[in-house]
């Protein structure tokens, strides 16, 4: 599945806009591959795209709480 996923960022490179969704209440963006969700952070200034993490499709985001403090910090 690693595989997978590394395949798909690098075709979301070309074009993020057309890929990435907004996440609700949430600094970021998911990305579908197949029953996973790629939680991603864009800078689009940069043209840089961070993974954050990978999810599978039938949890549900409450994981991404205990990373709110530390959004964006792999940035620097």
């Amino acid at each position: 599945m690693g595989e997978r996923i590394i395949s798909k960022l690098e075709e979301v490179a070309d074009f993020p806009d057309h890929f990435l969704d907004s996440l609700t209440n949430f600094p970021g963006y998911k990305l579908r591959v197949g029953d996973f969700r790629v939680i991603v952070d864009w800078e689009v200034a940069h043209e840089t795209i961070y993974v954050v993490t990978v999810l599978r499709r039938k949890h549900d985001y409450r994981e991404l709480s205990g990373l709110r403090e530390v959004w964006g910090t792999w940035r620097e």
